[in-house]
């Protein structure tokens, strides 16, 4: 799920929060990913100024090959679920980007600060 989410925030600069709320599927007002069409539809978000304002980011056939895999190895309709298959919280979201990040300090021998 790391190796996802990392990938994810290399080439879509989004929030943290913004990608705790993705989902497989569109549903009412939500964001989500159409591996379909190759797109990642953002509803939600603090940088929204409207409440019918959303944004579709392309993804390249590379993304979404890595989504694909991602997809059937979660097996939830968030993309980055809890372990309980739900939404994972922002603070979850937090939890594993810095451990991420720290992990790779540790693998590369740059000071984490």
């Amino acid at each position: 799920m790391r190796c996802t989410l990392f990938t994810l925030l290399k080439r879509c600069p989004l929030r943290l929060t913004t990608l705790a709320k993705l989902q497989w599927e569109d549903k009412e007002n939500n964001n989500y990913i159409d591996l379909d069409n190759q797109l990642m539809v953002i509803r939600q978000s603090k940088t929204s100024t409207k409440k019918k304002e959303y944004r579709k980011l392309p993804l390249d056939d590379n993304i979404c090959e890595i989504l694909k895999q991602h997809k059937q190895y979660v097996g939830s309709d968030w993309v980055f679920p809890d372990q309980n298959n739900n939404r994972t919280s922002s603070e979850s979201m937090e939890g594993i980007y810095r451990h991420g990040v720290v992990a790779w300090c540790n693998d590369t021998g740059v000071d984490y600060v």
